[in-house]
């Protein structure tokens, strides 16, 4: 799967080793500048979780999403 293009006005942002959830939530309405990398979900199976179904009756990836290795504010 090809990340979305990077021109959209919403991205999905993910806590990493270098960068919690907590410390993310903290710049809330802010303008920053962030390094990231493009992580793949991954697809469950029914039998392991409810999760949304393609049309080949497959789970959906579920995770993916830029992963934050760095934040500051601007």
């Amino acid at each position: 799967m090809k990340p979305p293009c990077p021109n959209q006005s919403r991205l999905v942002l993910r806590p990493s080793v270098q960068v919690s959830r907590t410390k993310l939530q903290s710049f809330h309405n802010q303008q920053v500048e962030i390094t990231t990398v493009y992580v793949e979900g991954t697809r469950p199976t029914p039998a392991q979780s409810a999760c949304p179904v393609d049309t080949d009756g497959q789970c959906m990836p579920q995770g993916n999403g830029y992963q934050v290795l760095s934040i500051v504010a601007k």
